[in-house]
């Protein structure tokens, strides 16, 4: 039943704020339907909400695939925050995400509970009271889960259309 209704989708927006959540919006313009307006109007909060659920799953999903695991946490932590009916917020929960995210500048590494820092490089363990940390670079996995899913939106427009004229008997 997708070919019976033509649309442009004005716009898909992702943005971060400064509480590591990120906010997908979508923008569905209907430009011509074989169908009752009055009937595709009085069932689009169900079909926003659909496409809204399968963009936010799958930016989920794909998020989860490109963290990258050292001990797992950053990848356990993404979560999915419903902040009303037609908004949905992705979030990771793990304390150094915006490190991650952001990146960081040079900075002096010193023991915060010890006298020393104590780690290995290769085989040998090392003994310091100081580090140099040269600094990490940002990670671009936001922008590239947006794009990803970005391009998944109109399978997920076609994929909510069917199952809302399915259910309603278009």
């Amino acid at each position: 039943m997708t070919d019976w209704l033509l649309y442009h989708i004005v716009g898909f927006q992702v943005f971060q704020s400064n509480s590591q959540k990120v906010y997908y919006l979508i923008s569905v313009e209907v430009t011509e339907t074989g169908v009752s307006l009055s009937k595709v109007s009085s069932d689009m909060p169900r079909f926003a909400k659909a496409i809204l659920k399968k963009a936010v799953t799958h930016a989920k999903g794909r998020a989860e695939q490109l963290t990258p695991v050292r001990t797992g946490l950053m990848r356990q932590s993404w979560y999915v925050t419903e902040q009303s009916d037609l908004n949905s917020a992705l979030s990771n929960r793990a304390p150094y995400f915006l490190y991650f995210i952001e990146g960081t500048s040079p900075h002096e590494i010193r023991p915060r509970f010890a006298s020393v820092l104590h780690f290995q490089i290769g085989t040998g363990v090392v003994f310091t009271k100081l580090v140099n940390h040269p600094g990490t670079k940002p990670s671009n996995l936001l922008e590239q889960v947006k794009k990803d899913t970005e391009q998944e939106i109109p399978r997920f427009f076609g994929e909510a259309w069917d199952e809302v004229t399915d259910y309603e008997g278009y």
